[in-house]
Order: structure tokens, then sequence, then C-alpha cells
């Protein structure tokens, strides 16, 4: 497959980029320390932002196309508009994170702004207010990833190490602390919670709301991909009164190799279609 434009501009490696929610916009996050807007109708370049005093790690845009977000090395995670080329919020300083900012999430109502950081920490920011509003700690190594679920409740981060703590951010309840199988010392690349889906089924006398389990996809720069029952482990939770540490395997519905194809990108689609991304890497 032929790429149908190349977009040129930033001046070293480019670590993230993200789509708008009606795919006509596209922002990425560089070693330059810029952050830069691109049209895709007109293929190019038409805002860039360079307030960051290090390279940007990762970049969101936000679920209501409004905004982006951008992680960077200066330990702070900075709120963007293609109104003007300087931050609207900036989500760091006193309080803030002590060590990189590696990644961000946006909860679904764009209230709420969700950092992570090489401090071990993560943190939760009012984007009104640009002030901070919690502290999650649990983690003993740099987090690499965060996802968060389609209701904007439970808040799943992933570490180097390749622990995943989900978060009840609802409540900033640690809820459950859950180890990758077959590498536990890998990072978590990426993570995704399936959206939620429900259908109705009629009969003559009543309908019945039948809602799907909540899934969550991890990976870890390996060749395979691994899905989690989040409604189980939820639901155990929940009928116990307490954190449960219970194994792995009591969540894990099934791991998907990619043979020679290590993983460092997964996706659901409106659909709960799950897409996965890697390099593929030919055998010798």
């Amino acid at each position: 497959m032929n790429p149908q434009a190349k977009l040129l501009g930033h001046c070293g490696p480019v670590f993230s980029t993200n789509n708008s929610p009606d795919f006509k916009w596209l922002v990425s996050g560089s070693e330059d320390c810029s952050v830069r807007l691109w049209s895709l109708d007109y293929p190019s370049c038409i805002m860039s932002f360079n307030e960051h005093d290090g390279p940007v790690w990762d970049v969101q845009y936000c679920p209501l196309e409004y905004y982006m977000l951008s992680s960077s090395y200066d330990k702070t995670a900075r709120l963007w508009t293609s109104k003007q080329n300087k931050s609207v919020r900036i989500f760091g300083g006193d309080g803030g994170h002590s060590e990189d900012v590696t990644c961000s999430v946006f909860t679904p109502d764009a209230l709420m702004v969700i950092t992570g950081s090489a401090d071990k920490t993560i943190k939760i920011w009012d984007v009104g207010k640009g002030k901070k509003m919690a502290d999650l700690t649990g983690h003993d190594a740099s987090i690499t990833s965060l996802a968060i679920s389609s209701t904007g409740r439970y808040l799943a981060s992933g570490d180097e190490k390749g622990s995943v703590i989900l978060w009840d951010i609802k409540y900033g309840e640690h809820v459950k602390k859950i180890k990758m199988l077959k590498t536990s010392n890998q990072p978590i690349i990426s993570m995704a919670f399936s959206n939620a889906v429900s259908k109705e089924r009629c009969d003559e006398k009543k309908k019945e709301l039948l809602k799907c389990s909540i899934i969550l996809v991890t990976c870890c720069n390996e060749n395979y991909i691994s899905l989690w029952n989040i409604q189980e482990a939820l639901h155990e939770t929940e009928s116990k009164h307490k954190l449960a540490m219970n194994s792995a395997d009591n969540y894990l519905i099934k791991q998907y190799n990619t043979k020679d194809t290590p993983v460092i990108d997964v996706q659901f689609t409106r659909r709960n279609l799950l897409l996965a991304a890697g390099i593929y890497n030919s055998p010798e």
C-alpha cells in the first residue's frame, strides 16, 4: 500500500500521533519539542505549538474535537486549541509530576485530563480550572500507558514492569491489579477498553437490555496481545468489598499470537472490532 501523502515539518523523530474524531485533523508530537496540527483534507501543517522544553512523548485529540493534549519530558502536559498557538492550560508546576509526563488521556466528557509519569504516579486534573483533583499511587515503575472506559468511570494504567492497575476514578478507589502473563517484566505499550454496547431483545411481554462485558486489551511489544475480562474483576471486587489481588489467570480471556509482528498499538473500533498494529519482522 502506497502512502496517500507525506506530512513533512518536524525536525526530529515523531513519537505520537492522534486523529480527530471526524478524521479531518491529525496532531503529532516530536523529539523536536513541538506539537503540530495537520489538515488531512489538504495534507499540510496548519499550526505548530512550541512551548514544551523537551521531547513530546504523547499527544491526544479531545473526544469533543476542540482541544488537543500533549505530554512531555518537561514534566508537564499542555492543552491546546486550533484558535491560538499558545497553550490553554498547563498541567504541572506545584503539585505536578516530578519527572517526564509519559502519557495522558481525556475523559469522554472532556471535563478531566489524566496524566501518567515516569515518577510512578497518575494525576487527575480539572480541565476547566486547570487544577489537580487527585493523585493515584500504586505502581512501582514508570507509567507507560493509560486507557479509559467509554463510560469514563474506569481507568487502566500500565507500567514498564508489565503491571496493569484498574482504577475506579469516580471514587478514586484502587480496584484491581493484574500482571501480564509470559512477559511480566515487559513494558505495557498500549491498552484499550472495548466500547459499551447493548442491544434490545424483544418478545411479546418485555424488553431485555443485554450488556456486553467490559474487555481490556493490552500489548507489550511482544508477539501477542492479551484480552482481559474486566467485568468479572469488577464484579468480584464489588461482591467482596475489598481489593482483590487474585491471579491474572482468573481474568484472562485469551492471548492472540501475532507470529512475527510485535504489537505496539491496539484500538477498538466503534463496533468493537479490535485493531492491532506493529512492525512485521521477516523470518530469516
